[in-house]
């Protein structure tokens, strides 16, 4: 029966993407057509019936074969994980395989087990909404700041307009709910973990040896459904094992939110993403040779964390780069926060460590391939990162392409599609330890057909921002230059103008059609956070039209794009701000730009123990939150 159901979908996907079946596609001729196999041999006679038959075949042909090739994404939605993979990427032919290359690895003179690959974590950078997208400009809420319109990102806190949802540590991590109310915000209910199913703070395990504990790290609200992201750490005398869980509450009585789902995979929580109501995790699984007592030890798996059902990983679903650098899987899964269900069969990319940019179709993993140091100067020597491309399908994740580049990416930032092209930008080390910067356009199959090399020597990328069909690249170390970077033409991308400055920006902010925000770092005797105006009316020549120290100062906005709450409609930003003084002070500043200059419009100091981590709003009314998940309002001037 669920056959026939599956092929009553497929049908109803050819009407709603208006595309004609013929009259005599049916579930056998699909599935025999997927499989490649012959129909049996009858006799016939030519009849003009037959000829009909024989038309018809033809077109479930051309349909099917036009179909995919106009519109790849749509198929890959419809006939999901029934087509057999594409090989882009190797897979693993047994477990001796995979165990031989993971002692290969271990084995190699320069691999470093505590060494992550070539992030420079932190360094963040934020998209904002780009021009036509009015659904920011007019709303009364404080969304989260997103790299993709259209794909969220999980954080500590979110706000849907009706309710204000935060992670509080305090004791046990929880989740504190309030309802903003205008002014000052009431405590609605709490989610804590003990409440988790499953979980208890010190809990032993069968075996006596194990203690486990289990963290929140972000989350998500979609409609009347909270999504709680944890990670729980199991712990004996030789080492750590982590688990990536979601847990899934119904909130349609908001006081009263209720556990109806959990779905737990392999590893520790790298990122995550919402696309509508598909949830896709990202979890980092370190393997050691040494550890893995048997061959079921170096498969991941997924797993119902409600009643600890466990499911392997099949071997033919683990990928591999072709010179892997670390003994780590990169493990993604997707699943129907409604249901609580996979909706695809998880892939695993082994020796992946570094950077995911994801769009609504789909996912890019930039990863470190292993490289040898130079002994005098301990520098990484010809750096290569291999991008991996999965297509998100709305039942399927697939393999789609895989590319090289030379140089590493500083974060997610540096990756951008646009026409189906991805835009990245790295910075690469040569045999002498010398750093270069680049920036390479790959066609849909990851193929180089642009680039731009070598430039801004002796320095390393700190922030990228794409708009449209320009980048804007921020390096740092001597001259510390904004890169405009023009890319109308993919092939031919060409630097079309920078500008100097001291100090560096880590988050590009798009103040309005002509000036940047820069948010960073001053590197002068008044240290502390810079905010930089650049003017980038004329491509050819930017310039930096006003900056703004607050000396002794840091924000997490500075290192992480989430930190940062936009309100286009008012005309500023909202940032945590701290103060490193005798005695050490939490607060809040709002950020305006008027008239090309930069005007800190409040500045709050909030009597907290714990350092503001989230700033929002609702109509206009501004909150902050701390480490603890505490609300404060704050009165705008």
């Amino acid at each position: 029966m669920k056959e026939n159901r599956d092929f009553d979908f497929i049908k109803s996907k050819f009407d709603e993407e208006n595309i004609t079946a013929p009259q005599d596609l049916n579930e056998s001729t699909v599935r025999n057509m997927i499989e490649g196999k012959r129909q049996n041999r009858i006799g016939f006679y030519q009849t003009k019936r037959f000829k009909t038959l024989l038309s018809t075949a033809a077109c479930i042909a051309a349909v099917v074969t036009v179909f995919a090739a106009a519109n790849s994404q749509i198929f890959n939605d419809i006939i999901g994980d029934a087509l057999p993979q594409a090989q882009v990427l190797n897979s693993f032919n047994d477990i001796g395989e995979l165990k031989s290359m993971v002692a290969d690895i271990e084995e190699n003179p320069y691999y470093n087990e505590g060494e992550m690959g070539g992030n420079a974590a932190g360094e963040m950078f934020i998209k904002s909404p780009v021009e036509g997208a009015t659904s920011y400009d007019k709303s009364d809420y404080a969304a989260t700041n997103k790299q993709v319109d259209a794909v969220d990102e999980a954080d500590i806190l979110k706000n849907d307009g009706r309710y204000i949802y935060v992670v509080g540590h305090e004791n046990n991590s929880c989740v504190k709910i309030y309802k903003p109310n205008g002014s000052e915000p009431e405590l609605v209910s709490i989610v804590d973990e003990t409440s988790f199913t499953g979980y208890t703070e010190e809990a032993l395990q069968s075996d006596g040896t194990y203690v486990s504990n289990e963290t929140i790290v972000d989350l998500y609200v979609y409609n009347d459904i909270l999504v709680i992201n944890t990670i729980k750490t199991l712990q004996n005398a030789e080492h750590y094992d982590y688990y990536s869980i979601a847990h899934i509450y119904d909130i349609s009585d908001i006081k009263s939110p209720k556990e109806i789902n959990s779905f737990s995979q392999s590893g520790e929580l790298l990122t995550s993403r919402l696309i509508d109501n598909r949830l896709y995790i990202v979890s980092k699984v370190w393997l050691s040779g040494r550890e893995c007592k048997t061959n079921a030890d170096y498969i991941p798996y997924t797993g119902n964390a409600v009643d600890n059902r466990k499911e392997q990983v099949s071997l033919n679903s683990i990928y591999h780069g072709s010179n892997p650098g670390f003994p780590i899987y990169l493990m993604i899964c997707a699943i129907d926060i409604e249901t609580g269900e996979k909706i695809a069969e998880p892939k695993a990319v082994f020796g992946a460590s570094c950077d995911i940019y994801c769009n609504e179709n789909n996912m890019y993993i930039a990863m470190t391939a292993l490289y040898a140091k130079d002994a005098a100067t301990d520098k990484p020597v010809d750096t290569k990162l291999e991008i991996v491309k999965l297509s998100l399908g709305k039942k399927s994740i697939r393999i789609a392409a895989k590319g090289c580049i030379a140089g590493l990416t500083s974060n997610q930032f540096s990756m951008d599609e646009k026409d189906g092209n991805l835009r990245i930008a790295t910075t690469s080390y040569d045999i002498n330890g010398r750093e270069t910067n680049n920036l390479f356009v790959l066609d849909k199959k990851l193929k180089q057909i642009g680039e731009i090399t070598g430039f801004a020597e002796n320095e390393s990328i700190r922030a990228v921002r794409f708009i449209d069909d320009t980048a804007y690249v921020v390096t740092y170390k001597q001259t510390d230059p904004l890169f405009v970077i023009d890319l109308k033409n993919p092939k031919e991308p060409q630097i079309k103008g920078e500008v100097k400055i001291s100090g560096f920006s880590n988050m590009l902010v798009p103040a309005d059609n002509h000036m940047l925000l820069g948010i960073g770092q001053s590197d002068d005797e008044n240290s502390g956070l810079k905010l930089v105006l650049f003017d980038i009316s004329d491509k050819e020549h930017p310039r930096v039209a006003d900056s703004y120290v607050i000396s002794d100062a840091y924000s997490e906005a500075q290192y992480n794009h989430l930190a940062l709450a936009a309100n286009y409609s008012e005309g500023y930003f909202a940032i945590p701000l701290g103060i490193i003084d005798d005695v050490a002070k939490t607060g809040a500043i709002t950020i305006q730009v008027k008239n090309g200059k930069i005007e800190i419009s409040n500045q709050f100091m909030i009597e907290s123990q714990q350092q503001i981590t989230r700033c929002t709003y609702v109509d206009n009314v501004l909150y902050a939150t701390d480490y603890y998940g505490d609300i404060f309002h704050l009165e705008l001037k």
